[in-house]
């Protein structure tokens, strides 16, 4: 019998109609009406029990759902989301780990089901990777082997002045040093912040740049007076090509993160515009977690360096007085 051609309750009662005349047995209803043998107990069982009400077809739903997440974990985990809405759900799970370490985590998946039930996740391009290079520049294997260091871009902020943010993290934890906002990208300021960042972090072996202002410049072998600074204190400078900003991945990935979390968008002052880069390097160093470091945080993995800042006074004065003679 085609089953398409009717309406299935209208069958069910047909069949039932049969069962009741006493003239069919269960085999040749389950022949005439082409269902199973388990199908025609079932049915007959139904209109047994609740008459022909029974024959309506029933919510497949189970009546309860043990593996459900419960209320008070979804809340604590969309509360999470909601502060760090850029963070997707490994990382918000890892936080949510670190906040409440009694309590049960989801699975990723759960976790990603529940947030975009919530209306919180926002399709996002699939961007093709790029391979890192490393020819002729130094690999870091512990901390403070190499920093990285670079200006992400220039920002305007709502008082209609120009920051221009300094990054520098290190290589191998990911430890993001430092993120200061600068007035303009001269040698001064960064000497300031890197001398700030000496005192407390010690000094690296290798300080990996691009070739711009005020890491390079048109001098011989293109040392910049910043450049001789770190040099006159132990540390190696190098720059990566010209145009090659994949040389120095781990930061740029680094700087999409950075603008996206707190630089979009700028505050109105450059005071409030640190408050927000500091936040951020909180996050970015003990709250967030970094799949390249095994979902934990570049805090767990980076050391202070055992080579102590010692300045040199009449260096950084020479330096200083020379700062309007760089190129």
């Amino acid at each position: 019998m085609a089953w398409k051609e009717t309406c299935v309750m209208d069958l069910k009662i047909k069949f039932i109609s049969d069962w009741l005349s006493g003239r069919y047995t269960k085999t040749l209803l389950s022949s005439k009406y082409s269902i199973s043998r388990p199908t025609v107990d079932k049915w007959i069982a139904r209109y047994s029990q609740y008459g022909p009400s029974g024959l309506y077809e029933r919510s497949r739903r189970p009546a309860s759902s043990p593996n459900q997440t419960p209320p008070a974990i979804s809340d604590k985990l969309l509360a999470l989301k909601r502060s760090h809405p850029h963070w997707g759900p490994k990382k918000i799970n890892d936080l949510f780990k670190i906040k409440y370490p009694r309590l049960h985590c989801p699975a990723d998946s759960t976790t990603a089901h529940i947030f975009s039930q919530a209306g919180l996740v926002k399709p996002r391009r699939i961007k093709r990777s790029v391979t890192p290079y490393s020819a002729n520049l130094t690999k870091s294997t512990q901390p403070n082997d190499v920093w990285n260091i670079d200006f992400k871009g220039q920002s305007l902020l709502g008082n209609s002045q120009w920051c221009y943010p300094l990054t520098v993290t290190d290589d191998f934890s990911r430890f993001l040093i430092g993120v200061d906002g600068l007035m303009s990208t001269g040698f001064q300021g960064v000497h300031a912040v890197m001398e700030r960042h000496f005192h407390e972090f010690g000094l690296p072996l290798v300080i990996k740049s691009d070739n711009g202002v005020p890491f390079a410049s048109k001098a011989l072998a293109g040392l910049s007076y910043l450049s001789i600074w770190f040099i006159k204190l132990g540390i190696t400078p190098e720059r990566i090509a010209v145009g090659k900003p994949t040389q120095n991945s781990r930061h740029e990935r680094m700087h999409r993160t950075l603008k996206a979390e707190s630089m979009n968008p700028m505050q109105h002052t450059l005071e409030k515009q640190q408050m927000s880069f500091n936040q951020f390097r909180d996050n970015y160093n003990y709250l967030r977690s970094h799949e390249a470091l095994g979902r934990t945080r570049p805090a767990e993995h980076y050391e202070y360096s055992p080579r102590i800042y010692v300045p040199n006074k009449y260096e950084i004065n020479y330096d200083l007085r020379n700062k309007k003679s760089q190129t």
